[in-house]
């Protein structure tokens, strides 16, 4: 499992380019939110379309781009969602690793404290040695 990188911790994953040409669903989603909180959203959504389409930009070609958006949102939303359960998989198996160990320095402490148990000579051995990390 490798760390995030600067870029990763910074950023956010999203389905809109950050340049595009095409008149999109990003750009609708803009004007509508602007349109007033006391205003009726649907009155301005019949406005925004009626504009655009004065202007010659294809609403179905919006919806295209918003349904494509869409999809890229879902998939990539399945795949993080199971980037984290296999993370957390890899977690689950590494906390029984440090359990399964932590059972054996338990055992090891024990019996190294049973055999130099009354005998000095055995204990002054045992405290002599380097301690490895």
């Amino acid at each position: 499992m490798k760390p995030l990188n600067e870029n990763e911790k910074a950023s956010n994953i999203s389905v809109f380019s950050k340049t595009s040409d095409v008149y999109g669903i990003k750009e609708v989603i803009d004007l509508l939110s602007h349109i007033p909180a006391d205003q009726d959203v649907i009155f301005g959504a019949e406005m925004i379309k009626r504009t655009l389409a004065s202007m010659n930009i294809s609403i179905i070609d919006i919806l295209d781009d918003a349904l494509k958006k869409e999809h890229v949102a879902q998939d990539t939303i399945c795949r993080l969602k199971d980037e984290i359960q296999e993370h957390m998989s890899r977690i689950d198996y590494l906390k029984n690793q440090i359990e399964h160990l932590n059972q054996e320095l338990e055992n090891i402490l024990d019996a190294k404290s049973n055999l130099t148990q009354n005998d000095q000579s055995l204990q002054q051995h045992i405290s002599s040695q380097p301690k490895e990390t």
